[in-house]
């Protein structure tokens, strides 16, 4: 893999920074960086880093054990997400629900009871 920015290939892989990297990682997308430029891109996992120092030694970017609880935390952020969109759904119809029915003031509504004499 080789930064998109430079061309390198001494890259790494890049912690969250923001809430913005929600998004990336529901699309199954991770940050890495690059150590030349220290220029930061999202990328698929399955492409591997490939270290352009032979006296460095290879990481494995991901573990089975580390790859299924990702997995489950991505699902778990994205039924969260799901559900707050549901609910904010949800009270928008129920506001507009209740703007849309005419509600007439208690006032008004003896005033109209009352036989006029």
């Amino acid at each position: 893999m080789n930064c998109p920015k430079c061309a390198s290939s001494d890259i790494r892989r890049s912690s969250t920074s923001s809430w913005k990297d929600v998004l990336p990682s529901l699309r199954g997308r991770q940050a890495f960086r690059c150590r030349k430029c220290r220029h930061r891109f999202f990328a698929l996992p399955s492409m591997h880093l490939t270290p352009n120092d032979p006296g460095r030694p290879s990481r494995k970017i991901q573990s089975d054990q580390f790859s299924k609880q990702r997995t489950r935390r991505r699902l778990f952020r994205w039924v969260v997400a799901v559900a707050v969109i549901v609910v904010v759904v949800s009270l928008f119809g129920a506001f507009l629900q209740y703007i849309s029915v005419d509600h007439v003031p208690k006032g008004d509504a003896q005033d109209m009871a009352a036989p006029n004499e």
